[in-house]
């Protein structure tokens, strides 16, 4: 019974570990698209033998609209500024910048806690004003954290990181030529360059690694030392995400088509798993060893010995 036990923990593990490892990069993804974070979990579960029921499809809820800025006078203009950027209205944040706001003012609570104003307004794609910030000095190498200067999971991220995950070209070049650090990482290691790999952005992903972003640069695991070090580049993100072009061009840029991740994958066996036809062929033509054995380190014991014959079965692909 004991031993039952273990299997059922190490299992469940597996399982976890899996879906937050392998899923790095695709949490706003998940917060606006609901489908996508049902077929995710479905692959998860799928890589671990087990069906997965269809998720019940979720009655439509209304658009959410953002709050008009309020321009009151007895509106601080730290506060105006904030209101201006989270509804996108550019001349509120001009009068409000007049009035002598901070540039780099810090949202103080709620879901965007520890962000800048400038990197709020490029989270919620309000290209035009995070221009008009940085054109007016905002600091683009401001990295969001808690208020306390410290960094836990989903902080430390940059302008340049949201500018890269957007795939706004133009936005990160501005950022650069005003001195944005290239290879700044997050809490979780992941710089511009592997957000935007993740992301499918090949542009952005060539753009970075011509101003000199590490191709090689892995993602961590701080702060859970009991567990299995990522260890993914932007290869294998591009590469989890059926992202061929961009796949193709690390590759090319110098990436090991048979490079293992700390959870143990390869690139070959991420592509069987998901079902990726092109991505595995490309992968095969560049060498990818066909036979490769996964070598299920820590929590991902369930899958030691797995081929990416085993994995391209458990995800269906015949």
């Amino acid at each position: 019974r004991r031993q039952r036990q273990m299997c059922i923990r190490d299992r469940a593990q597996a399982i976890a570990l899996g879906f937050v490892d392998e899923r790095y990069d695709r949490f706003m993804a998940y917060y606006n698209d609901r489908d996508l974070l049902a077929r995710d979990v479905r692959s998860v579960l799928r890589a671990h033998g087990l069906r997965a029921e269809p998720p019940i499809e979720p009655s439509p809820s209304p658009p959410q609209s953002r709050p008009q800025a309020d321009v009151s006078a007895a509106v601080s203009p730290n506060q105006r500024l904030a209101n201006g950027i989270w509804a996108g209205d550019r001349a509120v944040v001009e009068q409000a910048l007049g009035d002598g706001a901070d540039l780099n003012i810090k949202v103080r609570s709620g879901n965007y806690r520890g962000c800048s104003g400038l990197i709020l307004a490029i989270l919620f794609g309000h290209y035009e004003i995070a221009q008009l910030l940085i054109e007016r000095g905002a600091d683009v190498n401001f990295c969001r954290s808690d208020l306390q200067g410290n960094f836990y999971p989903g902080r430390g991220q940059t302008a340049l990181w949201w500018a890269a995950n957007h795939g706004h070209l133009p936005l990160a070049e501005t950022l650069i030529q005003r001195g944005a650090i290239v290879d700044t990482p997050d809490h979780y290691g992941g710089t511009p360059l592997t957000t935007a790999a993740s992301s499918g952005h090949l542009e952005m992903v060539q753009y970075l690694v011509r101003q000199g972003a590490d191709i090689h640069a892995k993602l961590t695991d701080i702060g859970h030392a009991s567990r299995q070090p990522d260890g993914r580049k932007a290869f294998h993100l591009a590469a989890k995400n059926g992202h061929l072009p961009v796949v193709q061009y690390l590759i090319e840029a110098g990436n090991d088509p048979d490079e293992r991740s700390g959870s143990g994958y390869t690139p070959l066996m991420l592509a069987a798993q998901d079902n990726f036809y092109d991505l595995a062929e490309l992968l095969l033509q560049h060498g990818a060893d066909v036979n490769a054995r996964h070598t299920g380190p820590g929590g991902y014991i369930a899958l030691r010995g797995w081929t990416p014959l085993v994995f391209a079965v458990s995800g269906g692909l015949v």
